[in-house]
């Protein structure tokens, strides 16, 4: 249903608000908020959360991930891109060259045209603290790398970098030999080069 002009100025006004409500809930709360992230910073993992209001529906797309503060630094380091380190902690989640980690929830939350701003708020917060409370509790002290194993990244750039993390260089030296065996080259490249990330790591290992 194609809607009216008015409809589209209230469903605006509507997702506005949100992003507002969102913005004053999160005061006082561990979350830091940088453009559409949400962000925090605890037992040495960096959670980083965005999340979209639908403009034309009373819906709020959430997606959530997390990754040790280590892991980052590393991935720039093989990138020769150190500068990076300077930059804000929000840029774990806004950079262009940065590793990703572990999903934690991707879904939309429903709410009615009854619940009020700050009602859908609290309640995305809620949710949202209830997944991050419940992965700390359960996986922070299992090793980054156990926990990529365990999702099935067999050979990912996450996880080179986790294992270079956790000090097993031998294991990230294997996986990198079969990225480049089997012509994997992963999500990043560099503009005007052939290399990938597993021939910088490759580079970056052999000096180790």
């Amino acid at each position: 249903m194609k809607l009216s002009k008015e409809d589209k100025a209230l469903a605006k006004l509507w997702k506005r608000n949100v992003e507002l409500a969102l913005k004053a809930e999160i005061k006082g709360s561990r979350w830091r908020k940088s453009r559409e992230t949400l962000f925090f910073v605890e037992s040495e993992y960096f959670f980083y959360c965005q999340c979209f209001p639908w403009q034309n529906s009373k819906k709020i797309e959430i997606r959530l991930w997390c990754k040790p503060l280590g892991l980052d630094p590393i991935f720039w380091e093989i990138f020769d891109i150190p500068e990076n380190l300077k930059k804000p902690l929000s840029h774990r989640s806004h950079a262009a060259f940065k590793c990703f980690g572990i999903q934690l929830y991707q879904g939309v939350l429903e709410f009615t045209s009854e619940q009020t701003h700050e009602v859908i708020t609290r309640s995305v917060l809620d949710y949202i603290d209830e997944l991050t409370n419940s992965y700390i509790a359960e996986k922070t002290s299992i090793p980054f790398d156990q926990q990529l194993i365990e999702i099935g990244a067999k050979c990912s750039i996450d996880l080179v970098c986790a294992k270079i993390l956790g000090g097993n260089l031998t294991s990230a030296k294997e996986i990198v030999n079969h990225a480049l065996q089997s012509k994997i080259k992963g999500q990043y490249g560099v503009v005007g080069s052939d290399k990938s990330f597993y021939d910088y790591a490759y580079d970056w290992l052999k000096t180790k």
